[in-house]
């Protein structure tokens, strides 16, 4: 039998067809949430903090920052605040890697910082096993096996997302004991802390946020997500964000 191969833009296609539902719901979320700050001063955080600790400013690119692509020496900085939880944090993940795979080894370093949201409820506890496994040296190796499943234990007991919590790690052929250990250390702790401190320097009000050479950006579409990493990549700067990988 004959079988017609999909193009890219018939994938491209197809793909923002079956997200376009999700999509809406949370774009009206966050539309409604920036009404918010703009007449009630209600910030998307985990902490009440003063208006003086948040700058509007990326951070650079840290030893303890987890990064894919270009780790040496980037020509282009794409920073992602992310939430394990968030729907249209999942939707994006195939564009992400997509543009790894094109970009990657051209100089693009993608950058995954933690911003898990406070009306997630495993939020926070799946951001502390992508540590626990990092610890191992597998943090995107479990980053991608939570949002592979996000469907299925965000819909179980928080008891149950433990047992899947534990059986990823058994997946991935992690040290248990060192695991469960790791996931409740105050070292994945501090880092988690840390990425949300950086967010609300840098004024992320939701998730999935992109920063670009230190420039917020609104992709959309992965042609669109394309072109902007493909111009930034022909820059002669990474502009204000820069990067400690190569020190």
């Amino acid at each position: 039998m004959n079988e017609t191969k999909e193009t890219k833009q018939e994938r491209d296609a197809r793909k923002e067809a079956a997200r376009t539902t999700r999509r809406i719901g949370w774009v009206i979320f966050l539309a409604v949430m920036g009404v918010l700050v703009v007449f009630g001063g209600v910030w998307l955080s985990t902490k009440n903090e003063t208006g003086d600790s948040n700058t509007g400013v990326v951070e650079a690119i840290s030893a303890t920052d987890h990064v894919r692509g270009e780790t040496t020496n980037p020509k282009a900085i794409l920073i992602e605040y992310s939430d394990f939880e968030c729907p249209a944090c999942a939707d994006y993940e195939p564009y992400l890697q997509d543009i790894l795979d094109e970009y990657g080894s051209k100089g693009l370093a993608l950058v995954y910082r933690h911003y898990p949201l406070p009306q997630h409820s495993k939020a926070l506890i799946m951001a502390k096993a992508s540590e626990a496994a990092g610890a191992q040296g597998k943090f995107w190796e479990m980053h991608d096996l939570i949002f592979e499943s996000q469907e299925t234990w965000t819909k179980v007991t928080a008891t149950e997302a433990d047992t899947m919590i534990e059986s990823l790690a058994k997946k991935l052929n992690l040290d248990l004991v060192k695991f469960k250990t790791d996931l409740n250390s105050q070292t994945a702790e501090d880092k988690i802390k840390a990425d949300i401190a950086s967010a609300q320097k840098a004024r992320v009000l939701g998730t999935p946020t992109f920063f670009l050479n230190g420039k917020e950006i609104n992709p959309g579409t992965s042609d669109n997500f394309a072109r902007l990493i493909g111009e930034a990549l022909t820059a002669t700067t990474t502009n204000n964000v820069t990067s400690e990988l190569a020190k």
